[in-house]
């Protein structure tokens, strides 16, 4: 008898693969702590129910940008409630404009370039006593001030400069002027002139006007030796 070989069943093993949708993580919003803002120096005794529109925000945006010579485009800007006594706030390219000036209300300036709504203080600009700024926030200080910080520019404490348009407080009536531009760097003299002051002198050209009791000493280092010579004039 031929014998009869078992068979034993075949095992075999079948891996399942299950497709998972992936999903992109959340945006992490800035937290408070990622903006600048500008806040009032008081808080409003009765607060205004008035609101500015973002058309009254972007009316002024060109003659805002205009304070800076650094390139403010890309920046998009919002009108949203603010806490507390804030005005407006930057947050990377995006400025945040309260509604209502927290509650003091907005000067939206329709001709921003002559500021015939001030008067010049020589450090700032204050409402005319009656006119359309006064008693109000003026907007277009405050979008300046917010693209200020979108450039880089921080806070400066108000008890160093309170008037300068980057202090982080502003009163109602109160227009900025743009932050000077830098003092140029000085030119070195050219070879062979001379620069000098009432007490000595040094290589440059003769600027300081000297009276005819006043003496001028000079070096003439003509080689390798140094002569001084003294004139009177």
């Amino acid at each position: 008898m031929i014998g009869l070989a078992r068979l034993k069943p075949l095992l075999t093993t079948v891996a399942i693969f299950t497709m998972v949708p992936l999903i992109a993580p959340a945006a992490i919003a800035p937290s408070p702590t990622d903006a600048d803002n500008i806040t009032s120096t008081t808080t409003a005794v009765s607060p205004v129910a008035d609101a500015v529109s973002l058309s009254d925000v972007e009316s002024l945006v060109s003659a805002a940008k205009a304070y800076w010579s650094e390139d403010t485009s890309g920046v998009t800007f919002q009108v949203a409630d603010l806490a507390g006594d804030a005005l407006a706030e930057a947050s990377g390219m995006m400025i945040t404009i309260d509604p209502t000036a927290a509650g003091h209300g907005w000067f939206v300036d329709t001709t921003p370039t002559d500021s015939s709504e001030f008067s010049d203080l020589s450090t700032h600009l204050v409402a005319v006593a009656g006119g359309a700024a006064d008693g109000s926030m003026d907007l277009l200080t405050v979008l300046a001030h917010e693209l200020g910080h979108v450039i880089g520019n921080p806070d400066i404490d108000p008890a160093t400069d309170a008037h300068t348009l980057m202090s982080s407080t502003i009163a109602t009536g109160e227009r900025r002027a743009p932050a000077p531009a830098p003092a140029p760097e000085p030119s070195p003299p050219a070879p062979g002139e001379f620069s000098s002051s009432t007490t000595d002198i040094s290589f440059g050209v003769v600027t300081t006007g000297l009276s005819s009791t006043q003496e001028v000493i000079f070096t003439n280092i003509g080689g390798t030796e140094a002569s001084i010579d003294t004139i009177t004039v």
